[in-house]
C-alpha cells in the first residue's frame, strides 16, 4: 500500500510540474488539470484506506468481487450520466438582482443557453461557463433595453413639461460653441456594455442564481447522488434487480471502495471533461506497474 501511495504522489508531482502550454482554452479544462485531479483522488482514496476506511477490504471475497463487477457495468454509467444531466437547468427560470433591479428572462432565453451549452461538447462544468455567459449576455440586453427606455421616458417628460427637445438643445448648444459637426449620442452608445458584461461575470449575485439552475459538481458527489438514493438508482438503473441495488446502495459518509475508482473516474469524465489527447500526458497518467 505504501508502494502505491508513494507512486501515486509521484505521477501527480510530474503532472504538477509538466509544461501548462498544451492546456485548452477559456471554458475548457485541459489534460493537465484532469490528470492532477484524477491522481489527487487516487491518492485520498489510499490514504484512506491506510486510516482503515472500508477501501482496504479484501477485495478477493465473493460479495466485495460481485459489488465490483455490477459496479463495472454500462448500466452504471449510462446513470452518472443521467444524474449529471439532472443538473443541468432541466426547468426553471432565472432571475437576478441586478443593483435594484431583478431581471428576469424569460423561459425561452433560459433554453436557449442551456441548449448552447448542451451542444458545446464541454462536460458539465465547463459547459456551466457557456451557459453562464449565454444568460449573461441576455441579462446584459435587458439592462441596456431598460437604460434606453429610461432615457426616453426623461426626453418625453422634458419634451411635455417644458416644449423643450433635449437632443435639439444639445444640437443647438454645439452649434453656438462651433462644434455643430460634432454627432450627439444616441442613448444605446451611452451604455457601456462590455463593462456592464463583465461585472455581471464577476457579480455573486449571478453565481447564486446559476448555482440553483447549474450547480458546479465533483465526481464524488455525483457518485454519491446516485449510490445512496434507493429511489434514484430505481430510476435510472431499471435493468439491475431489487437485490442488485440494494448491494448497490451505501451509506451516506461511508469511504470509497476499489471497486468505486471506476466510478469516480467516469464521474470525473462526465463532470471535468476527458484529459485532450497527449501522448506525453497519456503517459502520466497511465498507472505505473
Amino acid at each position: 500500500m505504501d508502494e502505491r501511495l508513494a507512486e501515486t504522489r509521484a505521477q501527480l508531482t510530474d503532472v504538477l510540474r509538466s509544461d501548462a502550454s498544451d492546456d485548452a482554452g477559456p471554458g475548457e479544462v485541459s489534460a493537465r488539470e484532469v490528470a492532477a485531479g484524477r491522481l489527487a483522488r487516487q491518492i485520498r482514496r489510499l490514504e484512506g484506506a491506510e486510516e482503515g476506511l472500508v477501501f482496504g477490504r479484501l477485495d478477493t471475497g465473493k460479495t466485495v468481487v460481485d459489488i465490483a463487477r455490477l459496479k463495472g457495468r454500462a448500466e452504471l454509467a449510462d446513470a452518472l450520466a443521467a444524474v449529471v444531466r439532472s443538473h443541468q437547468a432541466a426547468e426553471g427560470g432565472f432571475a437576478v438582482q441586478v443593483g435594484r433591479e431583478l431581471v428576469r428572462l424569460p423561459d425561452v432565453e433560459v433554453a436557449r443557453a442551456r441548449e448552447a451549452a448542451l451542444t458545446s461538447g464541454l462536460a458539465h462544468n465547463p459547459a456551466r461557463k457557456v451557459f453562464k455567459q449565454h444568460l449573461v449576455d441576455q441579462v446584459t440586453n435587458v439592462l441596456e433595453r431598460a437604460m434606453c427606455a429610461t432615457l426616453e421616458a426623461i426626453e418625453t417628460e422634458a419634451l411635455e413639461s417644458t416644449g423643450l427637445d433635449l437632443d435639439q438643445a444639445v444640437e443647438a448648444d454645439l452649434r453656438t460653441l462651433g462644434l455643430d459637426g460634432t454627432p450627439t449620442s444616441a442613448p444605446a452608445t451611452e451604455f457601456d456594455k462590455v463593462t456592464v458584461r463583465a461585472g455581471l461575470l464577476n457579480d455573486p449575485c449571478v453565481d447564486e442564481a446559476l448555482e440553483a439552475l447549474w450547480p458546479q459538481l465533483t465526481p464524488e458527489t455525483v457518485v454519491h447522488a446516485l449510490l445512496t438514493d434507493a429511489e434514484k438508482m430505481a430510476l435510472h438503473l431499471p435493468s439491475l434487480t431489487y437485490e442488485e441495488r440494494s448491494r448497490l446502495l451505501r451509506t451516506p459518509g461511508a469511504g470509497w471502495t476499489d471497486a468505486d475508482a471506476a466510478l469516480l473516474d467516469e464521474a470525473a469524465a462526465l463532470v471535468e471533461g476527458r484529459p485532450s489527447a497527449s501522448a506525453g500526458m497519456s503517459s502520466l497518467m497511465r498507472p505505473r506497474n
